[in-house]
């Protein structure tokens, strides 16, 4: 019994070239491929103040199968531009029902972040084109859309 253990036939997928990881290329059978979602996290616009002095202090925090990405904070700023790239290596394809949350924090030292906008992001359109550009409304604590995110999605 202890001798006779099948090894297993999956392994594991191949490292993608670090050429291939800063470059966005358009795949059209994405949905039977494993490999890297890639999301570069451009800017946001029109984020709400929530500082007594000052101005909100916005940093992003993005969500994929429960791995958890997080942007630099920028002091200060309501319209922040963090043009910071972040990776997903996945091992399963993405789906129609695939879905990244975004949500956008007021950085505090002391206290608790506070949340200035989110949005749930489908992504069952970029398992139909490879790549897309958005611009992701936003909403608050109150439900209500104001400030919009932009991110540039891509799979290699």
């Amino acid at each position: 019994m202890f001798g006779s253990r099948r090894s297993s036939s999956r392994r594991c997928p191949s490292p993608v070239p670090d050429d291939h990881i800063s470059s966005y290329r358009e795949y059209s059978d994405v949905m039977s491929k494993e490999g890297l979602l890639q999301v570069l996290v451009r800017n946001a616009q029109n984020l709400q103040n929530v500082e007594r002095f000052g101005y909100s202090d916005p940093h992003v925090v993005l969500e994929l199968e429960g791995i958890k990405r997080t942007t630099r904070v920028i002091h200060s700023e309501l319209n922040p531009e963090w043009n910071e790239t972040f990776t997903w290596k996945r091992y399963r394809p993405l789906t129609e029902e695939s879905m990244l949350l975004i949500k956008v924090y007021d950085y505090e030292k002391i206290l608790k972040n506070k949340l200035l906008g989110e949005a749930v992001y489908p992504l069952k359109d970029l398992v139909r084109s490879g790549a897309q550009e958005a611009t992701v409304p936003l909403r608050d604590r109150d439900g209500k859309v104001g400030e919009s995110i932009k991110p540039l999605f891509g799979i290699h």
